[in-house]
């Protein structure tokens, strides 16, 4: 396995996500924040085992438990897949800097913070990104078996 660049930054998600981004080669701004009124972003961490902020699960009881779990149980109810892409300051911003380029309520940036740091987030971890990636900028893609993460060698750039 060829060693992974010290700089490179990850986006964790779910099993089906993954699946999904992998299928359409692009890692999209998310849409749940267009509907909340934020500027939609993809969310990265320099975290290189997990980013606590990440757990998001729909639970059958129909309500999403966002931070309510941990990696383990994010792992067995939905699965986590995880995008590696080379950090580039021209690309990201940081989570200080995204307060002044989205124009977000300084309150819910505060909020939003707290919360994150409430889950274990570490806030200079965090990058955002404004535009789609497309997988020509993916370094990897790997999933994780409930101890470790495995990459997955197996899928084509388009």
């Amino acid at each position: 396995m060829e060693k992974q660049p010290e700089n490179l930054i990850w986006h964790y998600t779910t099993r089906a996500h993954g699946e999904e981004i992998i299928e359409t080669g692009v890692l999209q701004v998310s849409k749940l924040e267009k509907k909340k009124d934020l500027k939609p972003a993809i969310w990265f961490s320099k975290q290189q085992f997990w980013e606590p902020t990440a757990c998001k699960v729909f639970s059958s009881q129909g309500g999403w438990l966002n931070g309510k779990i941990g990696m383990q149980t994010q792992h067995e109810m939905a699965g986590i897949y995880r995008f590696g892409v080379v950090y580039n300051p021209s690309i990201f911003i940081t989570w200080a800097k995204y307060k002044y380029a989205s124009k977000i309520n300084p309150e819910l940036h505060r909020a939003m913070e707290n919360d994150g740091v409430s889950k274990g987030g570490i806030p200079s971890d965090w990058y955002a990104c404004f535009h789609d990636i497309r997988n020509h900028l993916w370094k990897s893609i790997e999933v994780f078996d409930g101890s470790k993460w495995i990459p997955l060698n197996d899928f084509e750039r388009n």
